[in-house]
């Protein structure tokens, strides 16, 4: 019976929806007092019913919300997780120089001074190849200006001078301003 009730007052209220309330009351009335009981029912159903899907919907809203963020958070989780494993990955290393930090690994040491046009130059041309050489590239990164012990032990007299490493610690070589070629060539 409310279904009947509700849809015969939605029909007779989409029919009267250019009519002001007093118009479709008074309609009501001319169709005698049962209608216009059905129009009341048919109303507090439709605003009951609308006032429960409203509730509905933002109950299923804040659950999306909620999946939503749940979402955001692993998204994020997995994106770090990507980028770590990527490092891990990535062919070579360009860092600053740590005593040790190339122990039983061959690497270079290149011998850098913030003012030297060509060891900025160089910084930018290997950030730039370090994706493209060989796996297990590793340059580290001296300031020629505050590690000049360091620089005297290699003996390197200038800077944008790179000392390449053996695996065991020895010398291989020594070389100013090496080539992005020169560096593939000694860790292949």
């Amino acid at each position: 019976m409310k279904i009947f009730q509700i849809v015969f007052g939605l029909a007779l209220v989409g029919t009267l929806a250019a009519c002001t309330p007093g118009d479709v009351v008074n309609d009501a009335k001319d169709l005698g007092s049962g209608a216009v009981e059905v129009v009341e029912n048919a109303g507090d159903a439709v605003v009951d019913g609308a006032g429960d899907v409203m509730e509905k919907a933002e109950e299923a809203g804040d659950a999306m919300m909620e999946k939503g963020e749940e979402a955001m958070e692993k998204t994020g989780e997995l994106m770090e997780k990507a980028e770590e494993a990527v490092t891990a990955l990535s062919a070579a290393s360009y860092t600053a120089y740590e005593a040790d930090a190339g122990a039983g690994k061959k690497h270079v040491l290149f011998f850098h001074a913030d003012w030297c046009g060509t060891c900025v130059k160089w910084d930018a041309k290997v950030t730039e190849a370090l994706s493209t050489l060989p796996e297990g590239t590793m340059i580290l990164k001296a300031d020629y200006d505050t590690q000049s012990d360091l620089a005297a032990q290699y003996g390197v007299r200038k800077q944008s001078t790179a000392v390449f490493f053996n695996a065991d610690g020895s010398v291989a070589k020594t070389e100013a301003d090496p080539s992005i070629e020169s560096l593939t060539a000694f860790f292949q």
